[in-house]
This record gives C-alpha cells, sequence and structure tokens, in this order.
C-alpha cells in the first residue's frame, strides 16, 4: 500500500468514525430528553406528595419506579460511554500497529 493509498483509506475511516459519532451524539440527546422526563416526573409527584394531594404508599412506589429508571439510563449512557472510549483506544493501537 502506497502512502497515498494509506492517507485515502484514513481520510474514509475517520470520516465514518466522526459520522457514527455523531449520530451517537444525537441518541444521547433523545436519552437526555427522557432523563430529564424522568426527573420532571420525580419533580411533580414530590410536589404533590408535599401538598398533599398524593398518599405516602403511591408516592414512594411511583418514586421508586422513576428513581430505578433514572439509574437505569444514567448506568447505561455511562457504558456506552466507555464502550466508545474502549473501540477508540483499540483502533488507536491498531493504526499504530500497523504504522510499525
Amino acid at each position: 500500500i502506497t502512502e497515498e493509498t494509506f492517507k485515502n483509506k484514513k481520510e474514509i475511516l475517520d470520516q465514518a468514525i466522526f459520522e457514527i459519532e455523531s449520530k451517537i451524539r444525537v441518541a444521547q440527546l433523545s436519552e437526555l430528553t427522557t432523563e430529564q422526563e424522568l426527573k420532571e416526573k420525580i419533580n411533580l409527584i414530590t410536589k404533590k406528595y408535599l401538598s398533599e394531594k398524593m398518599s405516602e404508599s403511591l408516592f414512594q412506589e411511583l418514586y421508586s419506579k422513576y428513581k430505578i429508571e433514572l439509574e437505569i439510563l444514567q448506568s447505561k449512557q455511562i457504558n456506552e460511554d466507555l464502550e466508545r472510549k474502549i473501540k477508540r483506544e483499540l483502533l488507536n493501537l491498531k493504526r499504530q500497529k500497523k504504522k510499525k
């Protein structure tokens, strides 16, 4: 492979990575909306409970449900971030290996 061919392939790969990362960011934004919605639901039921418009048992049930959903979403996002970092590092290692 000539240096020019290598540069062309690298540019194609870099462009593909950029497009994938852009799609991931868009997906994360839609997840953040869901995370924000869950936080708003928690705030709403807390206000209803504090103003005595909701029973304690219903409040505890809904609060637990929303809190668990929120934790699942947040841990999923952390896992996706770690997965992306690992893939990026593997790609960098492969590139370094090819250069040697």
